[in-house]
């Protein structure tokens, strides 16, 4: 009756869901949507949080993800999520067996099949090398008659290079270049 009165109150010192940085992870069903929420961002938990709660500080994102990474109702529900998709670890391993067995069989009819899975287990434990060879020089057509027309053929270089280095200002520099 008090309260029909009065109207709502709001309780003090709470605040709304995107600015707490608080989850409560012990419910099952929040539990597996910060799961869902973790999985559909590719296992990025920081960015998880971005999404569930906006209105955090990135420290409190930061703060928030660490703990959400810990909590073991949300690994939990993490799990789950991925077994569904079939991306689990029991997943990993039946597909990296099943690679292998492509792979070494010797059955005529299991050649495209023996090919595509060394290509995948090939880019999954070679890493790709890269090889640097020396670069080749690039000769440069012209590049004679180039330098004469600038004034720099092989007589003024010869002349340059024979000189005493000197502390020129940098007039007398141009100077000697415009010759």
């Amino acid at each position: 009756m008090a309260e029909e009165a009065a109207g709502k109150i709001p309780r003090a010192d709470r605040k709304d869901f995107e600015s707490s940085k608080y989850v409560r992870t012990e419910n099952p069903a929040v539990a597996n949507f910060v799961a869902g929420a973790i999985v559909q961002n590719f296992m990025d938990t920081e960015r998880a949080v971005r999404e569930i709660k906006p209105r955090l500080s990135p420290a409190q994102v930061a703060e928030t993800a660490q703990k959400l990474e810990r909590d073991p109702h949300v690994q939990k529900e993490i799990q789950k999520t991925l077994q569904k998709r079939g991306l689990d670890e029991e997943a990993k391993e039946h597909f990296v067996s099943l690679m292998w067995r492509y792979a070494e069989s010797e059955k005529p009819e299991d050649e495209r099949r023996q090919l595509q899975a060394m290509r995948i287990l090939g880019k999954a434990l070679i890493a790709e090398q890269v090889q640097v060879d020396q670069p080749e020089t690039l000769p440069l057509a012209g590049l004679e008659a180039g330098l004469e027309k600038m004034g720099l053929g092989d007589e003024v270089v010869s002349k340059l290079s024979q000189a005493p280095a000197t502390d020129l200002d940098e007039d007398e520099e141009r100077a000697t270049f415009e010759v």
